[in-house]
C-alpha cells in the first residue's frame, strides 16, 4: 500500500504523539485533510467517478493540505491530480 501525499499548497506540520517517553506517531498541527481507501466497484471503474469524486474533495477543501492512503492500483490516478509518494504504509492483521 502507498502513504501519499499531495505536494501543491500549504506543507503539513506534524507533532509527534509520546506514550510512555517514547514517540508513537503523528499529529497534523494545522487543519488537514485526509482521505482514506476511496474505491470504486469493479463494474464502474475506469469511467471517470474516481476522478470526480477526488476533484469535488479538492475544490471543497481549497489550500489545505491533504494526505491520502491509496492502494497501488489508484496510484496513476492520484500522481495525475498531483499526489506524490511519501512512502510505503504496512497494514497488520
Amino acid at each position: 500500500m502507498d502513504a501519499l501525499a499531495l505536494a501543491a499548497g500549504n506543507a503539513a506540520t506534524f507533532r509527534p504523539v509520546r506514550r510512555r517517553g517514547r514517540v508513537r506517531g503523528a499529529v497534523p498541527e494545522d487543519e488537514v485533510v485526509g482521505v482514506y481507501w476511496v474505491t470504486t466497484m469493479p463494474r464502474f471503474r475506469s469511467r471517470g467517478m474516481g476522478r470526480a469524486l477526488m476533484h469535488a474533495l479538492l475544490r471543497r477543501f481549497g489550500d489545505r493540505p491533504v494526505t491520502l492512503t491509496a492502494s497501488r492500483l489508484g496510484r496513476p490516478l492520484y500522481e495525475s491530480l498531483g499526489f506524490e509518494p511519501l512512502g510505503d504504509a504496512h497494514w497488520w492483521s
